[in-house]
């Protein structure tokens, strides 16, 4: 039985607007070997003039922008994607996904896959970060933090020292985004069952 491989040709996209939690699937699929290209969706100027890189396996983030209408949502993801995918394309597998369940699937689903969108891809499937990815704590921020404050002991007041240590403490974020184990393996399984659920693995097989 063919099994499903992440591609390795360079035709993955990642659209994230949030960097930090691109950052650790961009750093795990470079780990095995496997080429990204990443937007943040964020500013025009950062998208191809002309679109020619072939797109097999694009990972979305559904929360690009929270404070928007459902329908501007929807319209906005649909622009990115017209914006970076070529004319000519060929199928590929959308995976939307967020630290948020269910944000907006629902109206994202049907209109990315309308036979009016003419780059709707093939496979359409919901994943949660949540279950590949987690936010650890951050020691490196902590012992950065504990030597300024050491410097700073010189030139303040005890008093002044800990109003210092107050204010950074609610402005500086000291976790980071790491990959669970197998993550990477994970939503391989994902996407091979919901590609056979389709009976469309014969497409990737013989296209990536």
């Amino acid at each position: 039985m063919t099994e499903y491989q992440l591609p390795r040709d360079g035709s993955v996209l990642i659209i994230d607007d949030k960097v930090e939690e691109a950052l650790p699937l961009i750093q795990l699929l470079s780990q095995k070997g496997i080429a990204s290209t990443y937007y943040s969706g964020k500013n025009d100027r950062e998208l191809p003039i002309s679109p020619t890189q072939k797109i097999r396996l694009a990972f979305v983030d559904v929360e690009l922008i929270p404070s928007a209408s459902k329908n501007t949502y929807v319209q906005i993801i649909l622009r990115l994607l017209d914006k970076i995918l070529p004319d000519e394309n060929g199928p590929y597998i959308m995976i939307v996904w967020s630290m948020r369940e269910n944000v907006y699937n629902d109206d994202l689903e049907p209109q990315i896959m309308s036979q009016s969108f003419n780059k709707r891809p093939v496979i359409f499937l919901r994943l949660h970060k949540a279950d590949f990815f987690e936010s650890v704590n951050d020691d490196s921020i902590d012992e950065l933090l504990e030597e300024a404050y050491s410097s700073l002991s010189k030139q303040f007041t005890p008093e002044d020292l800990k109003a210092i240590k107050d204010v950074l403490g609610t402005k500086l974020v000291n976790t980071i985004w790491k990959a669970k184990n197998n993550a990477i393996d994970a939503i391989s399984k994902s996407l091979e069952e919901k590609l056979k659920d389709a009976d469309a693995l014969y497409l990737f097989t013989i296209t990536f």
